[in-house]
């Protein structure tokens, strides 16, 4: 909790191989998070925040222009890294988020919150009163999400557009929602 980071080369806070449980992130700031060409290859592309399984808490969390991407929630199909033995009951791309909520991603390259590339959570997962703004090319996106919401958003003036999606696996719309959400595009006035 309440730790401060600035200048890092790849990946700043992370969470890495998929069996991390009930670690908590709590109230961190991240700045100026740069690329790294010798470690992991999403280090190539770093985000401030990289969370490979939801049963975390990401709560009242800054990131703060990453080259690339505020926080970057990448469930993986299988466990990676050096738990890559480790026997599972559920894939992390099947585990719901416990708690993200509180967060804030500005002036990031690319995205301020990027769920990427597939989540089909067993359970509903909620971003909850996340903020992101003056991003490079969105506020959010979900790249193919099952149940997946998006409760208290708001996202101010980012890039080319305010969220992104490609495709959603649902049964009802009770599951997969963006509610209670501000989105501004663009406002004339300096927002420093």
């Amino acid at each position: 909790r309440g730790n401060f980071a600035y200048h890092a080369m790849g990946h700043t806070f992370f969470i890495e191989d998929g069996v991390e449980h009930y670690n908590r992130l709590e109230g961190n700031l991240a700045i100026k998070t740069i690329p790294s060409m010798n470690l992991l290859n999403t280090d190539q592309t770093p985000a401030c925040f990289w969370i490979v399984t939801g049963v975390n808490y990401v709560i009242n969390n800054h990131a703060v222009a990453s080259r690339r991407y505020g926080f970057w929630f990448r469930p993986e199909r299988t466990v990676t890294g050096t738990s890559v033995n480790t026997p599972m009951k559920d894939h992390p791309i099947n585990i719901p988020v416990l708690e993200f909520r509180g967060n804030q991603a500005h002036s990031n390259g690319k995205y301020g919150l990027r769920i990427f590339d597939i989540f089909l959570p067993n359970d509903v997962s909620v971003f909850q009163d996340t903020f992101v703004w003056r991003n490079g090319k969105a506020g959010f996106t979900a790249t193919v999400v099952g149940k997946v919401g998006f409760d208290g958003m708001i996202a101010v003036q980012n890039g080319h557009v305010v969220f992104e999606g490609r495709e959603n696996y649902v049964e009802s719309w009770d599951e997969n929602y963006i509610r209670n959400a501000l989105f501004v595009d663009w406002v004339p006035l300096p927002l420093a």
